[in-house]
């Protein structure tokens, strides 16, 4: 999954002085052509070695280089490119050789040691492209893949800009970790760091320990980001349903504004109907989606086939942002972010479950529940990472209608459309709240309702009351007074289409991806000390609830 930016922030800290970049060999000596190489030893600078696989054609020659990088384990292909069983197909084998390394201190590695600082891993990436060009077998060029932490290593090697280096193509990989990684508004994402830890990046008790976007693990782990020495092509590819969606978009504006002329000049981003561990399937939760399949393999071939290879054409033609736009089905292009244009539409909660434009009434009731910790509400798909179904959490659109008929979640609709709603963004939801505890949390799922009933996820977000003015700081919370906060759900791109519904509903608890509140004001949930809290929204003309869509303007 993703690196570990708490652990790696403080090695980073104790690990600042880098080496001084060696100068490229001469090309290794020409010995008998092995198409498959198995624990091949690649150098390093500090005289320890990273564990690699070398896959070539059947064909003596040179060819350019694919060169992934892992902490999954090499030794098995669906580690080392999740949901890549189809390798073969991913990659033109009779073109192309391809180089898979397991990281320092990880699996193969190991014994190169497990103390890697950030700068380490771009040197490390440093040393495998140029020992790949120094092999008589290589041409000279070589791109990079890979989706989640194999992505993110991809930005801190091209930071230490090898000279052969020529692309790099990051799935599902913003440019960093950050407090978006463990935290969400203040709530800790339990399930994604337990997984974290299982995979061995044990994250956990210093993410635990520094629950405030000010804490100085995060600053230190945005330290290691340097956009002006990025300065090669980069391809991202993502999907709606990934957790990191959000800081995707924002790596590649970062691209397209800060990084280097080349960079700038030619980096692309392709989103799709996708989830993490699902780029580019057909399946997607409980939906599919015929029309994206396999996008995230031929996007990539030719983004390599270009830069790689040479080959003109489609990749030339591929627009800098596409996108694919659930409920219509398809693809859209724009030639870069800001050139989607919105308009801000407010719709309003009512107090009997109706969600329009509306406005409120004077005196409208507000609408209670009460959120118990001991019977929480639980997580049903999402933007969750695992494999499967995540660990019975389901990931990807899935149908909420049996968390929507508890009493303790209430659900908005609105009238069935009329004509398509068109959204692209973030949509913005703002309550006005009272709780009786010094602290709850107000979990938010969007979703469309189809004619046959089911109410199938489109987003999802949380906050905390005491976090409602910043997540930089805790502000009290008085039992009984009312409150405003607002929870930016995750950028999504859908049209509600005719006959359908769009559905908010707001309850205490989405768990386990999300941590239990204990209603006390304490940070983290203790069994021993939790308890209920009754929550209250009000849906009044001086205190409205709040939808803002970002309704997608017609383009060009």
């Amino acid at each position: 999954m993703m690196e570990a930016p708490a652990v790696a922030a403080i090695r980073f800290l104790t690990g600042m002085i880098a080496a001084s970049l060696p100068a490229p060999a001469a090309r290794e000596e020409q010995s008998a052509w092995v198409a498959a190489q198995r624990g091949v030893a690649i150098p390093l600078r500090d005289g320890k070695e990273l564990a690699a696989d070398v896959f070539l054609p059947t064909k003596p020659g040179r060819y350019p280089t694919i060169l992934i990088q892992t902490p999954y384990n090499r030794e098995r292909t669906g580690a080392a490119m999740p949901g890549a069983d189809e390798a073969p197909t991913l990659f033109d084998r009779a073109h192309y050789a391809l180089v898979v390394a397991d990281w320092r201190g990880f699996y193969g590695s190991r014994a190169a040691g497990e103390e890697a600082t950030l700068p380490q891993r771009g040197r490390d990436g440093y040393d495998a492209v140029e020992w790949i060009a120094r092999q008589p077998w290589s041409d000279g060029k070589v791109g990079t893949w890979g989706p989640s932490a194999l992505g993110r290593v991809q930005y801190l090697t091209a930071q230490q800009q090898p000279p052969h280096l020529r692309c790099c193509v990051p799935i599902v990989a913003a440019d960093h970790s950050g407090y978006a990684d463990y935290y969400e508004n203040g709530v800790y994402r339990e399930a994604h760091v337990r997984l974290l830890d299982r995979l061995g990046f044990n994250v956990s008790r210093i993410a635990h320990g520094a629950p405030l976007s000010s804490a100085p693990v995060y600053r230190l782990a945005a330290m290691a980001v340097r956009p002006e020495r990025l300065n090669v092509p980069m391809l991202l590819i993502t999907g709606w349903y990934d957790p990191g969606v959000a800081q995707q978009l924002r790596t590649f504006t970062m691209l397209k504004t800060q990084a280097g002329a080349i960079t700038r000049q030619h980096s692309k981003i392709v989103i799709g109907p996708w989830h993490h561990t699902a780029i580019g399937l057909r399946r997607q939760g409980e939906l599919e989606f015929p029309g994206a399949e396999n996008e995230r393999d031929r996007v990539s071939r030719l983004c390599f086939d270009y830069w790689l290879r040479g080959e003109r054409g489609d990749w030339e033609q591929l627009p800098t942002v596409r996108w694919w736009q659930m409920g219509e089905e398809g693809w859209h292009a724009a030639e870069s972010l800001e050139a989607i244009q919105t308009r801000a539409e407010q719709w309003n909660l009512h107090a009997d479950g109706r969600l329009d434009p509306r406005p409120p009434a004077a005196g409208a009731a507000p609408r209670s529940y009460v959120s118990d910790p001991k019977e929480p509400v639980r997580t049903r798909g999402g933007a969750n990472v695992g494999f499967g179904t995540a660990g019975g959490l389901g990931i990807g659109p899935m149908d909420q209608r049996e968390l929507e008929a508890r009493p303790d979640v209430l659900v908005y609709t609105s009238a069935p459309m009329q004509a398509p709603l068109r959204l692209f963004g973030s949509v913005m939801v703002t309550l006005r709240f009272a709780i009786d505890r010094p602290d709850a949390s107000f979990a938010v799922r969007l979703c469309e309702v189809y004619p046959d009933g089911r109410s199938m996820l489109i987003c999802d977000g949380i906050t905390r009351a005491k976090y409602r003015e910043g997540t930089d700081h805790p502000a009290p919370v008085e039992p009984g007074r009312v409150y405003r906060a607002t929870v930016a759900l995750p950028p999504t791109a859908i049209t509600i289409r005719p006959g359908h519904c769009l559905r908010v509903s707001v309850a205490g608890s989405n768990y386990p991806r999300f941590e239990l509140n204990p209603h006390t004001g304490a940070d983290h949930y203790d069994a021993a000390t939790a308890v209920p809290a009754r929550c209250t929204l009000y849906h009044d003309a001086e205190r409205p609830s709040t939808l803002v869509l970002p309704v997608l303007e017609e383009m060009s």
